[in-house]
């Protein structure tokens, strides 16, 4: 009785053992698809994720488990091109460069393919990378410290990268959602597709792509589906976006990388070279939003700005006034303009007319910047307005596509 009692135990045990090994299996296999979902060491989604300005979290998190240093502050800088000094010189294009913390530049390369002189390649970044950290009549004091990581391990590199991306953003996924992705007007349809590829590989029950200025243009509440020429300027942070939209689609359009982030850098730039101070990403931010302005005599203010003087090394506190600001930001404000003035000369002539009547649009963090309406509308001899709720009109959009699918172009 008792050894047939203890057999049964054995058996229970050995069935709860088996059950245990069999969830474990599914489990792992059910992490092992997950993994699978998204292909980190495809080049779209390796940059988009590593290398997307405004959401430096999970670079930062990289840096700091990998070089075992504090990141405070980073600038990020995707396919930098290696300038060329002379004309044989060879053109190099960077994955993902970036200056933490001000003071040190990091290169992050994913080698893919195990290419033949793939050590000679990166000694060559590194060696541009360096000499790119100071300018002519600099001090070589004044040369960043330059680090370069190189990606290679492929097995271990999805495994490491999908660490990174789950601690920051945690183990919760969506399941299976419909995912509309606003994208320029000017990228090819390979780009597109592999945009659609890297979002389908995340899960996505269906993905939808649309062009950005139609979106802003729904979500500024512009009525795009009637026989009538309507015109909008979308000024993100990556780039400017300009449309004329009717029937439901866009006529003809351009799309230029001049945006809020070329305008930080004419700040950064004009201060470094006026006054030989150092500023980052985020005080050229305040300043634009504070005292920026792109049209003479809109504004008249001063702010004090804080950096790091070239000459001492020392902080600095300088008064900039708007001005200034002005002269910084007038030539990519004028690339502005002069694009929004080709693609007026590309409009039929019937909706120029309804151009006229109706005015321009103007969306995006761009359009808060003070005077663009007024440099836009002298410049181009008709009105323009500042919508609503510039910042969330793409997002506004986005959702009003979602709620009425046949608008979206397949």
């Amino acid at each position: 009785m008792n050894k047939n009692e203890n057999k049964t135990k054995e058996d229970i045990k050995k069935s709860k053992d088996t059950n245990i090994n069999k969830s474990n299996a599914k489990e792992n296999s059910q992490n092992n698809e997950e993994q699978e979902l998204l292909d980190i060491k495809n080049d779209y989604v390796f940059k988009r994720t590593f290398g997307y300005k405004g959401d430096e979290e999970v670079t930062k998190v990289l840096l700091r488990d990998i070089l075992g240093m504090k990141v405070n502050e980073i600038d990020l800088d995707v396919n930098p091109i290696t300038e060329k000094e002379l004309m044989d010189d060879k053109l190099g294009i960077m994955d993902i460069a970036s200056v933490v913390n001000d003071n040190v530049q990091v290169d992050i390369e994913m080698q893919v393919v195990n290419k033949n002189n793939i050590e000679k390649r990166i000694m060559y970044y590194w060696n541009t990378y360096y000499k790119k950290s100071i300018s002519k009549g600099d001090d070589y004091g004044e040369l960043k410290r330059t680090i370069i990581i190189l990606i290679a391990d492929f097995e271990i590199t999805e495994i490491m990268l999908n660490y990174f991306i789950r601690k920051v953003n945690g183990k919760s996924l969506l399941s299976r959602p419909r995912i509309l992705i606003c994208c320029p007007s000017n990228i090819t349809q390979v780009e597109k597709n592999a945009i659609k590829e890297a979002a389908e590989r995340t899960g996505a029950r269906k993905v939808f792509i649309d062009e950005e200025p139609k979106v802003a243009a729904l979500g500024a509440g512009m009525d795009i589906s009637k026989p009538s020429g309507n015109m909008i300027i979308d000024i993100g942070g990556g780039t400017t976006d300009i449309a004329i939209l009717s029937l439901g689609g866009i006529v003809t359009s351009s799309s230029i990388k001049v945006a809020g982030n070329a305008f930080d850098s004419d700040i950064m730039k004009y201060i470094k070279d006026k006054y030989k101070l150092l500023i980052g990403d985020r005080t050229a931010e305040e300043i634009k939003l504070t005292i920026g302005n792109v049209f003479p005599d809109s504004v008249k203010e001063k702010m004090e700005v804080r950096g790091r003087d070239l000459v001492t090394g020392l902080p600095h506190t300088i008064t900039l006034c708007s001005e200034e600001v002005e002269e910084a930001l007038r030539e990519s404000a004028y690339i502005i303009v002069h694009t929004a003035k080709s693609v007026l000369e590309q409009t039929p002539p019937e909706l120029s007319a309804d151009i006229i009547d109706k005015g321009i649009v103007v969306t995006g963090g761009g359009a808060l910047i003070k005077g663009f309406d007024q440099l836009l509308s002298h410049e181009l001899k008709v009105p323009v307005f500042v919508a609503e709720s510039p910042l969330t009109c793409v997002a506004e959009g986005t959702g009003v596509l979602l709620d009425n699918l046949h608008l979206i172009d397949r």
